[in-house]
């Protein structure tokens, strides 16, 4: 989706660094969550982001939505890959909430219907 955006143009090398490393992490948070049923939404043990698989035309992508009051807010939905803009701090505290959950060995998780999460993420053309 954003085929132009070349990261390292406009991110400091720490803020790089880290930014890779959350993408790393965001792929085997991907994988792991595409073996659960579809619908299946991930809950960080802080209770602040919210993940999914978000099905795109020719590939999976990993999906997020902020978590207030206990709500997931999917209005603020996005695609991992497309959270631009974040200190090295918030990738970091990210980064780590997403491993904690994928060490989980009871993690939190909801189930929802997985039409609406597909309509949670705009896809491309719809920007």
């Amino acid at each position: 989706m954003y085929d132009d955006y070349q990261a390292h143009n406009e991110m400091d090398e720490t803020t790089l660094h880290a930014w890779q490393f959350y993408l790393a992490v965001a792929q085997l948070a991907l994988s792991h969550l595409a073996s659960w049923p579809a619908g299946s939404i991930a809950i960080t043990d802080d209770q602040e982001h919210a993940y999914w698989v978000w099905q795109g035309a020719t590939e999976n992508h990993l999906a997020w939505a902020p978590v207030a009051e206990g709500m997931v807010c999917f209005d603020s939905a996005i695609l991992v890959a497309e959270l631009l803009g974040l200190s090295a701090e918030e990738i970091d505290y990210r980064r780590d909430s997403l491993s904690r959950l994928l060490q989980s060995d009871s993690p939190i998780t909801l189930q929802w219907p997985k039409a609406q999460l597909q309509r949670a993420i705009r896809s491309p053309g719809e920007y």
